[in-house]
């Protein structure tokens, strides 16, 4: 709720064109595709390995890679491998989704 409010806009202040609500926030388009890419993840997501879940959701948080690493006894290139097969193996889930729609 606070959320919405402190992205509010008073409908009783003018934009720079001379309407009364202006959408401050974002493009709607914009917003639209990264809404249908993130549902798109939560349907995909469960056929990535563990650790590529993992990975992908840690890169997420404010840690840096060498912070992960030592949180889960990776090692450097461990971490790099899966980030990149992570990566690599998402988009072409998400490729293969799109060419079945």
């Amino acid at each position: 709720m606070q959320a919405a409010i402190e992205a509010s806009v008073s409908l009783s202040e003018t934009g720079e064109d001379g309407l009364g609500i202006v959408d401050v926030r974002a493009d709607l388009e914009k917003l639209v595709m990264l809404r249908h890419d993130l549902r798109c993840i939560a349907r995909i997501a469960d056929e990535l390995s563990s650790d590529q879940r993992l990975v992908l959701a840690c890169q997420l948080l404010p840690l840096g890679p060498a912070e992960t690493c030592m949180r889960l006894g990776w090692s450097s290139e461990k971490y790099r491998k899966v980030a990149q097969r992570a990566r690599a193996r998402l988009r072409a889930l998400i490729d293969r989704e799109e060419g079945e729609r």
